[in-house]
C-alpha cells in the first residue's frame, strides 16, 4: 500500500503552466517530495507540460516554454535532458520537477521530447478544460472555455478511455513492459490510442511491441 501511495504522489500530473506559476510552492520533511499546491488543491509534485520555445538563452542549459497561459523556465542539472537541439518555435512536451529558487517557479526537466505535430497544443488546452471540469473549478467559467474551445462531448469519454488504458498497462507490466497486443483483447482501436500516448511522453517504448507508463 505505501509503495502505491509513492507511485501516486509521484505521477506527472498534466497541468497548465498557469497552475504551477500561480500555485503555492510547499517543501516536506525527509522522503516526502516537495510539490505545488494548485489554486484548485490539485498538489503537483512532477508535471507534465506542452509548450512552445520562446526563449533559449546562450551558453545556458535552460529555456523558456509558452503554452499560452504563462511562460516557465526549464532547467536541467547534471545528467539531465540537453537543451543544446532546441531552438525557439520548437513545441516541446516536459516531464519534470516544479521547483522555487527567490520566489521563481521553474521545472526541473526529467524528459523533453519534441513534438511536431502543433494540434497538440490544442488538445492538451481541452484536456486540462476539462480536467478542471470534473475537479469542479470555475465550472461556469470551464463550461464557457469548452464551448469556445468546440471541445464535443466524446472528449471526456476520450480521456477517460485513455486513462483506463493507462491503468491497464500498469496493471500488465510485471517489470518489462505491457505487450500491446494485450491491450487489444480489453480496448477497440488500442494501438491508435497506444501511438496517441507514445507522441505525449506518457508512455515510451521499452522494447518493439512493449509499453510502459512514465512515471
Amino acid at each position: 500500500m505505501e509503495e502505491e501511495r509513492k507511485a501516486e504522489r509521484q505521477t506527472a500530473k498534466i497541468v497548465s503552466i498557469k497552475e504551477i506559476s500561480t500555485g503555492k510552492y510547499l517543501k516536506q520533511e525527509g522522503w516526502e517530495p516537495n510539490y505545488i499546491l494548485t489554486r484548485s488543491n490539485e498538489k503537483v509534485s512532477r508535471a507534465n507540460v506542452i509548450g512552445v520555445v520562446v526563449t533559449v538563452p546562450e551558453n545556458s542549459s535552460s529555456a523558456f516554454i509558452d503554452d499560452g497561459t504563462g511562460k516557465i523556465e526549464l532547467r536541467s542539472f547534471d545528467g539531465g535532458p540537453n537543451f543544446s537541439n532546441i531552438t525557439i518555435g520548437d513545441i516541446l512536451i516536459v516531464i519534470g520537477r516544479p521547483r522555487e529558487y527567490n520566489n521563481e517557479i521553474y521545472i526541473n526537466a526529467e524528459v523533453i521530447r519534441k513534438i511536431e505535430n502543433k494540434g497538440w497544443l490544442e488538445f492538451r488546452k481541452k484536456e486540462i478544460a476539462l480536467k478542471n471540469l470534473h475537479a469542479g473549478e470555475d465550472i461556469e467559467q470551464e463550461n464557457e472555455q469548452v464551448k469556445d474551445e468546440n471541445v464535443e462531448p466524446q472528449k471526456i469519454e476520450e480521456i477517460d478511455l485513455i486513462d483506463s488504458l493507462l491503468m491497464k498497462i500498469k496493471e500488465l507490466d510485471k517489470g518489462e513492459g505491457c505487450n500491446i497486443e494485450e491491450l487489444g483483447e480489453t480496448f477497440e482501436n488500442a494501438d491508435d490510442i497506444v501511438s496517441q500516448l507514445l507522441l505525449r511522453g506518457e508512455i515510451f517504448e521499452i522494447a518493439p511491441g512493449r509499453v510502459k507508463v512514465l512515471e
